[in-house]
């Protein structure tokens, strides 16, 4: 959890970045970053097949069907739990994979602001199964440090996005 603008998404992006890379979580066969703010109503499924090119021929259902009969080794993001309309108690599936009712056995990391996070963790055997984690994103000073380490190889470009920053 975090406030806006804290690295949320950003996070969820670099860990599914990372798993395509072979960085890491390489114990998953497959990590499916899922939107909230666009994909409340569809099934993971859906969701991911609407980012994919018109070109890929994998279907909605496939995906379904994969992490039904392979749990533990899918991963789900869900970013932006606080962009959804609704609560514990609607019946759509996004709702019920974070009620752990649909793909129990699937590791699950949701995104949220505070607020809505707080949903999950007043419901007792909930807030037993989440770990809370809160995002503080950068500050002036370790912003610098990051801007320095990325553009190590080109010095003029990081002082250069560092005064832009500071402006």
């Amino acid at each position: 959890e975090g406030e806006g603008g804290a690295g949320k998404s950003t996070l969820c992006a670099k860990i599914a970045w990372d798993w395509i890379k072979g960085l890491n979580f390489t114990e998953f066969n497959l990590v499916l970053l899922v939107r909230l703010r666009d994909s409340f109503d569809l099934t993971v499924g859906e969701a991911v097949k609407s980012y994919l090119s018109d070109n890929n021929s994998v279907e909605a259902k496939q995906l379904d069907q994969y992490i039904l009969s392979n749990p533990d080794k899918v991963l789900i993001i869900l970013d932006g739990f606080d962009e959804i309309d609704g609560d514990l108690t609607t019946r759509r599936e996004i709702i019920q994979i974070l009620l752990m009712k649909r793909f129990k056995s699937s590791r699950v990391i949701v995104t949220s602001r505070s607020w809505k996070a707080d949903l999950i963790r007043q419901t007792p055997e909930l807030a037993k199964a989440y770990a809370f984690i809160f995002v503080e994103g950068f500050n002036k000073e370790n912003l610098s440090i990051y801007i320095k380490k990325f553009y190590a190889k080109d010095l003029l470009s990081g002082q250069a996005l560092i005064q832009f920053m500071a402006d």
